[in-house]
């Protein structure tokens, strides 16, 4: 367990899930979850700033639609 006062100059809550990875200059870096998620969603995102999950989202619910029509 984090001391409270580590936490706080980190910015951390209990609980919260993190990841302690060994630098190649030997330093550690301890990273949340929440963090690494954002970061992956960053990467997943097209140009546009959409994210591609959403734009087969919303090609789905338009195929849906124009099934639905027939």
């Amino acid at each position: 367990m984090i001391p409270e006062t580590v936490r706080k100059q980190l910015n951390r809550q209990v609980g919260d899930r993190l990841t302690l990875t060994l630098e190649k200059d030997g330093s550690l870096r301890l990273v949340s979850w929440r963090e690494q998620v954002q970061k992956l969603r960053g990467i997943f995102k097209d140009a546009d700033g959409v994210s591609f999950s959403d734009k087969l989202i919303r090609e789905q619910r338009s195929e849906t639609q124009q099934d639905e029509q027939w």
